[in-house]
């Protein structure tokens, strides 16, 4: 039975409303580096602000564009700290996100955020977007020191709140870093395509149909009953 839902952050619970293309999209546009590769660009990016604690985005930006290796003026990239800094009039949560939240609570289930982000746009993010008050846990990359789709970082959720593996649902946007990473270690995983753009099987539309989901994949797992034999 499932006794965890784990859910990822942007674009599950909340939304960016300002960068559809997201946080590390802005800033590669903002600091000009856009003819660097883009594996190389979020290689990068995760080391600069989303595998440790941001002390200071100008600093973040500083290692950034050292590790890409270009000169980058400070005018662009105090721009590119200023679109960081913007996510607090950005954020806003999906329509049906705090009455999910709500109706799982109410039905007993364990809910934590799990999410790959640095520090600065998660405080925004729960300033705008309170997802936090409805759950038992926020982990986030910049605080762990591991990002999705790390294995280990799954592991060690798990292991911390005690949960076994088959008794844990991860919900996301990301086939990569939320579905498969998630059924890396175990774990019961199902995708948030809004869209109804990503060729996977296994998808939901909203997060309304999730109370749905689980009860099919609650009642998927109870062994049949065995009837009694007549002597």
């Amino acid at each position: 039975m499932i006794r965890l839902v784990v859910f990822d952050l942007w674009n599950t619970l909340i939304r960016n409303t300002c960068s559809m293309g997201g946080i590390p999209t802005t800033v590669r546009f903002e600091l000009g580096l856009e003819d660097v590769d883009w594996r190389t660009f979020i290689d990068a990016y995760d080391q600069s602000f989303c595998l440790k604690p941001v002390v200071s985005l100008k600093a973040a930006m500083d290692e950034l564009c050292s590790r890409c290796g270009a000169d980058v003026s400070a005018a662009r990239k105090a721009s590119a700290c200023q679109q960081i800094e913007h996510l607090k009039d950005c954020v806003e949560p999906f329509a049906e996100t705090f009455a999910a939240l709500k109706a799982l609570k109410k039905d007993g289930y364990r809910l934590v955020v799990l999410t790959n982000t640095n520090n600065p746009a998660l405080k925004f993010a729960l300033q705008k977007a309170p997802v936090d008050h409805y759950v038992d846990a926020v982990i986030s990359s910049c605080d762990e020191g591991l990002i999705k789709p790390d294995v280990r970082l799954y592991a060690r959720m798990l292991q911390r709140l005690r949960v076994g593996p088959d008794e844990a649902l991860m919900v996301g946007d990301n086939v990569h870093n939320d579905v498969m990473a998630a059924k890396a270690v175990g774990m019961h995983a199902v995708l948030l395509d809004r869209a109804d753009a990503q060729d996977y099987p296994d998808k939901i539309r909203t997060l309304d149909e999730l109370p749905a989901y689980l009860d099919r994949l609650n009642r998927s797992q109870v062994a049949p009953r065995v009837p009694k034999m007549e002597k």
